[in-house]
């Protein structure tokens, strides 16, 4: 009896051990991937004057901040762009957009999501001097979306069940005119129109 009783012991402890080193074996390629995932994200676009650029990203070890957007032209760094905030979101998203319309694309990242709306940073590209630089009016405001039909800019947001507000942009001359806005609080509706000429 005792013999059957160690020799299930052992059977029960090599297993547990075969298992355990299963688990941990799994959760480091995890911890390893992610980690990899976040220090490598990068995409490429086509520029008139620079040909190809390649964007990466870099994090912090996490993923938790960016640090900063490194751009290149045929391998040599063109511009580093030093960013040094959280995101407020988990999910990464980089993406290349024309966002004022005038040909190029430009860096658009997604810097938190919520219940009233996206918040993105905004980099717009600049042919004049070959370069990025950021878009205060665009960046960390709640519901950005682009109309690239019609050329607009709307942000739309809640404010809670029944607090709703849109707001709708155009460039002209590289700058951004109020054309609408729209603010529904419960019963009440206020709309005011503005318009450039």
């Amino acid at each position: 009896m005792k013999k059957q009783l160690f020799i299930l012991l052992l059977i029960f402890n090599l297993l547990y051990s075969c298992n355990n080193e299963k688990f941990k074996s799994h959760n480091s390629e995890k911890e390893n991937s992610s980690i990899n995932d976040f220090s490598k994200d990068s995409i490429t676009d086509n520029y008139n004057k620079s040909g190809t650029l390649s964007f990466k990203f870099s994090t912090d070890k996490n993923g938790d901040s960016l640090k900063a957007i490194k751009i290149y032209s045929s391998n040599k760094l063109l511009q580093e762009i030093s960013v040094n905030e959280l995101f407020e979101t988990e999910i990464k998203k980089y993406e290349l957009v024309d966002v004022n319309f005038d040909g190029f694309k430009d860096i658009l990242v997604l810097k938190g999501s919520g219940s009233g709306g996206n918040t993105y940073w905004v980099w717009n590209y600049s042919a004049k001097d070959n370069t990025f630089h950021l878009n205060n009016e665009l960046s960390d405001r709640f519901g950005l979306e682009i109309d690239s039909v019609h050329k607009l800019i709307m942000f739309s947001y809640s404010g809670g069940f029944d607090v709703k507000s849109w707001d709708t942009f155009k460039y002209k001359n590289d700058k951004l005119f109020l054309l609408s806005s729209r603010h529904i609080d419960g019963k009440d509706t206020v709309t005011t129109i503005s318009r450039f000429e």
